[in-house]
């Protein structure tokens, strides 16, 4: 058995680096252009503001994980980021499409949600869990 933790496959590093970035873009949108993100909602976004900056805070928290993920390129600190947003992704996606934010067809909403984030995730958790746990 070797001390040596396995290495992180390079396309699970890209996905995250992905996630990072979207993390860092919703982060502030949360902040300072929630309008962006809660489309067609019909909301005075001057009052939601403690709704939006927790929604910022959220996605600040996650991209903070994924920083770390990335920098030390440990496995389980990866595994429990794609954990986390695998998770926000599904209830978001279910909030996306009950509320029809954003005016997407709830088809295509469901279809891109599964393309681009449920899928890729479950796959890179089950991939770094694979691999963290192989003797």
């Amino acid at each position: 058995m070797s001390n040596t933790p396995p290495s992180v496959p390079r396309w699970i590093l890209v996905y995250v680096g992905f996630l990072t970035l979207l993390s860092l873009s919703t982060s502030l949108m949360g902040y300072f252009a929630p309008q962006f993100i809660f489309a067609n909602l019909g909301i005075d976004f001057a009052q939601a503001q403690p709704v939006t900056f927790f929604y910022a805070a959220r996605n600040a928290g996650v991209l903070a994980l994924c920083l770390f993920g990335l920098l030390t390129r440990d496995s389980k600190v990866l595994l429990s980021m794609l954990v986390l947003r695998f998770v926000v992704e599904l209830l978001d996606l279910i909030a996306t499409v009950k509320f029809g934010i954003g005016g997407f067809n709830p088809y295509v909403a469901i279809l891109t949600w599964l393309i681009v984030f449920l899928i890729p995730e479950f796959w890179a958790a089950y991939t770094l869990y694979v691999t963290t746990h192989q003797e």
